[in-house]
């Protein structure tokens, strides 16, 4: 006689619960460790790509330093220092250079009416930075009212101060340039504001 025994277990809820969910969990897990290993990769090129920027520019650097000593060398040889001094001495006098004429000439033009011509100008330089430029200068306009906007605009500029008028007179038709003419004298103060 033959005896078959069972050895089963009836399985419960749980065990069928944790059943049903092992493939998606499974299949889960595995696209987390693709998507892991693909970041891993990723992250590992730009590593080394950024190690070889970091090398290049370190390099680079070393070279760049290499060519700034031989150029340090170069510069201490006599020759050069001398050439570096006579440098220095005329940045020095630019430095110390106020103005120019054609600033101050720039600045005249800018007050001329369209009827008004600077017919010439002259400059006296002081001889201390506080002092200031005297300028003496001639023009010819058309007609009074045009020289006297050329006035209105020379007082109210800030490039000059105490201006005078020295002369005035007419100058005939027939004359080339005939017209009304003044001579003005003003101290020049623009260099000051630069």
């Amino acid at each position: 006689m033959k005896i078959s025994v069972n050895l089963a277990t009836m399985s419960s809820p749980r065990d069928r619960y944790a059943l049903a969910w092992a493939l998606p969990l499974t299949l889960a897990g595995a696209i987390g460790l693709v998507m892991l290993s693909y970041a891993a990769v990723r992250n590992y090129r730009e590593y080394e790509k950024m190690r070889k920027q970091i090398s290049a520019l370190s390099l680079q650097k070393e070279h760049l330093f290499n060519k700034e000593n031989v150029l340090k060398k170069e510069l201490e040889r006599p020759q050069e220092k001398t050439v570096y001094r006579k440098v220095q001495y005329v940045n020095g006098l630019i430095e110390k250079k106020r103005f120019s004429l054609t600033q101050v000439t720039e600045s005249v033009n800018k007050l001329l009416p369209p009827t008004v011509r600077l017919s010439s100008m002259a400059l006296t330089h002081a001889k201390e930075a506080t002092e200031s430029t005297q300028v003496r200068f001639i023009v010819v306009g058309k007609s009074e009212e045009a020289l006297e906007a050329f006035l209105s605009n020379l007082e109210e500029s800030p490039d000059f101060q105490e201006f005078t008028v020295s002369t005035q007179g007419f100058r005939h038709s027939d004359a080339p340039g005939a017209g009304v003419t003044i001579s003005c004298m003003a101290s020049y103060v623009g260099h000051r504001a630069e």
